[in-house]
């Protein structure tokens, strides 16, 4: 009985695992094409949505500070 509910859990465990990989990776998906979108309107000065805008300031601040590294900083 208790080899079972061992069993239980750990295929349980591993079905969750992999409905949180398969989530993680679908909204890293999502997040690029917000921000692939959100760049392409930015670029062609059009209204983007919410989630648009935040995705391109995230990534102007971002592309921001990388410019600030020295080389030495790269390591």
């Amino acid at each position: 009985m208790r080899k079972k509910f061992i069993k239980g859990i750990v295929l349980t465990l591993t079905c969750l695992g992999m409905m949180g990989l398969f989530t993680a990776c679908s909204s890293d998906d999502e997040y690029r094409d917000t921000l692939n979108s959100g760049l392409d309107k930015y670029y062609n000065n059009e209204d983007m949505t919410k989630q648009e805008h935040d995705a391109v300031e995230n990534f102007n601040n971002w592309k921001d500070k990388q410019g600030e590294k020295k080389y030495s900083d790269w390591d």
